[in-house]
């Protein structure tokens, strides 16, 4: 729901009970913890971090050749400057096949999102506001890239669209709640 119509919902009688349903609806809980954050910059250290991104919202294509395999993360980014570097990385992703096929057959295509209920719900509710981006790894293979995407989703604290690939310690850590 747009800023302005929220205010003019709650200034017109919304009961603050409607808004609390939709705050929940839309809550997703995040993990810091800087151990992991230097555990695995090791195992990235290889890899030369020069992302690219877009508007997600947009329709251009990634500046890269076809069929470049690489990583890429949706990225909430609120559209206001009231603070620049204020980005949520809701979802981590790699792309063998090409990085700008992933885009526009996996992402822009509704038959094919649909079938991966959790990021069509990202793009559906947060399409406007998020950006794309991306990494390009020519050369790497698919368990390379596996590797990197998974090392990526700890650094990142198990972003809350993942919902597989989790690092070894992480995927562990959560056995371990589980058998309490």
């Amino acid at each position: 729901m747009k800023f302005d119509l929220l205010i003019r919902s709650l200034t017109e009688g919304t009961k603050y009970i409607d808004l609390q349903k939709k705050l929940e609806t839309n809550a997703a809980t995040f993990t810091f913890y800087p151990p992991l954050w230097r555990l695995f910059n090791k195992k990235l250290a290889h890899i030369t971090f020069n992302w690219q991104h877009l508007e997600f919202s947009s329709n251009a294509d990634p500046l890269v050749a076809a069929s470049t395999p690489g990583m890429y993360l949706f990225v909430l980014k609120p559209p206001y400057a009231i603070f620049e570097g204020y980005n949520h990385i809701m979802y981590v992703g790699m792309s063998e096949e090409g990085l700008i096929e992933r885009l526009n057959k996996g992402y822009r295509t509704p038959s094919s999102v649909k079938q991966r209920p959790h990021v069509w719900r990202l793009i559906l509710d947060y399409g406007l506001f998020l950006r794309w981006y991306y990494l390009p790894l020519p050369g790497l293979t698919n368990s390379e890239l596996k590797e990197v995407e998974s090392f990526l989703i700890g650094y990142f604290c198990d972003p809350p669209i993942n919902r597989k690939d989790e690092p070894t310690p992480i995927k562990e850590a959560k056995k371990a709640k589980m058998s309490t």
